[in-house]
């Protein structure tokens, strides 16, 4: 064990949506750094939970099935993390699917976009190099840097598709935070508002309070010690769950899995609310 370290990180990513590392390469992150109980939580997409699992049961680590889905209120980007799940459910299934269809249709209006500013990018070679998971602004970004157009990826959002940049679309068909809860609690899961003090959704909490929000992600990689503190008053005054994790995308992203101090009996925590 690298320690010390939290023996929990409910908010992972992998390659299954924008992070770096595999499934199993995630598994074994936190397998190496004593890190007993963690949760893939890829964007709109659960590809790789099953991996993770069977990764996580040679190597003694619990893979809790998670995702984060992506939603919209008010013309602002919410997060909504899911936990409990089975993922061969066919509703999810269902509603993933309709995601990605709506995502692949909006990556294809910001290339064609950026082929009008002189930039033009493969598509299909972009699906190539997300290895058949979610092809999002990140990767375009990095591509537009592999094509000379950028000297990193941070300069391509802010020229061209960040919100008010010229590649930059608003979302279609966009699902409220109220219609994903009510999409995860039919289908057995938990519903958490991610990263409330990263996104200032502080507003949206009691609002989604009175439609059975779950839970808030209290412990998060950009959350001060004030607001984890300001967060779990909030959630014992309204009788909501805590989660937290690192939001970790990768080996060379700080922090790393389990260096956001998460304590073990949120997992109880979980476990209770969905029985």
């Amino acid at each position: 064990m690298l320690g010390p370290y939290a023996p929990v990180d409910l908010h992972l990513h992998s390659t299954a949506s924008d992070g770096a590392s595999t499934p199993a390469q995630v598994v074994e992150r936190a397998a190496e750094r004593g890190v007993r109980t963690i949760a893939l939580c890829d964007h709109d997409t659960i590809d790789g939970v099953r991996p993770a699992q069977a990764a996580g049961a040679e190597l003694g680590v619990t893979v809790l099935p998670g995702v984060e889905l992506t939603c919209y209120w008010r013309e602002r980007s919410v997060h909504m993390l899911a936990y409990g799940f089975e993922p061969e459910n066919a509703d999810l299934a269902a509603d993933l699917a309709h995601r990605r269809g709506i995502r692949e249709r909006h990556i294809g209006r910001i290339l064609d976009r950026l082929a009008q500013l002189g930039m033009t990018l493969d598509h299909r070679r972009l699906i190539e190099l997300a290895d058949n998971a979610v092809v999002g602004r990140p990767l375009i970004a990095k591509a537009l840097v592999d094509a000379g157009h950028a000297p990193d990826s941070r300069t391509a959002f802010e020229r061209w598709l960040r919100k008010g940049r010229p590649a930059y679309f608003a979302p279609s068909e966009p699902q409220s935070p109220i219609e994903a809860i009510a999409l995860l609690h039919r289908i057995g899961a938990i519903a958490v508002l991610a990263h409330p003090m990263l996104d200032r959704n502080l507003d949206l909490i009691d609002e989604l309070a009175t439609h059975n929000l779950d839970g808030l992600e209290a412990w998060h990689a950009r959350h001060t010690a004030e607001d984890s503190a300001r967060l779990n008053r909030w959630a014992e005054r309204r009788g909501l769950l805590v989660t937290g994790g690192s939001d970790n995308h990768g080996p060379q992203q700080l922090p790393g899995i389990g260096e956001v101090w998460v304590p073990a009996e949120v997992v109880a925590g979980l476990t209770a609310r969905r029985c």
